[in-house]
């Protein structure tokens, strides 16, 4: 991780509500960025993942944001 970016998460971890609500959100970050892993190391369209998980591609594009 870059060192300007570990400053940023530093500055913002200081409120205690933010870092409250990030910890709170965690889990759902982390499967948003293992399937965009996943569909990058399988070469998967979003329309093939949409496919598979029998949801709208737009929704999958969505959460790749």
């Amino acid at each position: 991780m870059s060192c300007k970016l570990e400053k940023l998460k530093a500055k913002a971890f200081a409120n205690p509500k933010l870092k409250q609500e990030y910890d709170r959100l965690e889990p759902e970050f982390k499967l948003i960025n293992d399937l965009i892993k996943k569909r990058n190391t399988t070469g998967l369209t979003q329309h093939q993942v949409a496919e598979q998980i029998d949801t709208e591609e737009v929704k999958t594009s969505i959460q790749k944001k």
